[in-house]
């Protein structure tokens, strides 16, 4: 009987040991494991990314600098207020025309939306007066639209003064990219 109890003891101490050291070590490697394979697929994930933006850089490298340049115009990574103003007066004086009483109004978007603003453009509104006549303002209409910026006339109201002059107050609305 004495042979017997060693080894029962022996057996039923290396159970415990088993469930007391052994099981929550390999719970946890179970843990580290799974921790593993979600990591292996970020880095994939990752890699996938920078193959992507690579492939894109390369493409946007390949442009033309003076088309490069048309975009930028077309749609800015930021707002420039003065050189929008500056533009549009330019435009206006190839018409006899001056811009006068500028308002801006940045990221108009907001008051038309709840919550916080995730687009990946902005927008700025920016109103103005100008005078003349209304051949002038067509002509100045026409030039804007044919503008490089990207600019929507949002309204125009206009006030009568003499013969064939007006006084015309113009919102026009702009993009850029965040």
């Amino acid at each position: 009987m004495k042979n017997i109890i060693g080894p029962v003891v022996l057996v039923v101490l290396a159970i415990a040991i088993f469930f007391a050291v052994t099981e929550p070590l390999l719970a946890g490697v179970a843990e580290y494991k799974t921790t593993q394979m979600e990591l292996n697929a970020a880095l994939d994930n990752a890699e996938l990314l920078q193959d992507t933006r690579d492939t894109i850089d390369v493409e946007f490298n390949n442009f033309p600098l003076p088309d490069r340049a048309k975009l930028d115009t077309f749609l800015p990574d930021s707002i420039d207020n003065v050189k929008l103003i500056i533009d549009i007066d330019d435009i206006a004086k190839k018409r006899a025309m001056s811009i006068k009483n500028t308002s801006l109004d940045t990221d108009s978007r907001r008051d038309t939306k709840l919550g916080p603003d995730t687009g990946s453009y902005g927008t700025m509104r920016l109103s103005f007066t100008v005078s003349g006549s209304y051949a002038q303002l067509e002509r100045f209409l026409e030039d804007l639209a044919r503008s490089r910026r990207l600019i929507d006339v949002v309204s125009i109201n206009f006030r009568a003064a003499e013969k064939d002059f007006y006084e015309y107050n113009i919102v026009v609305q702009t993009y850029w990219l965040r």
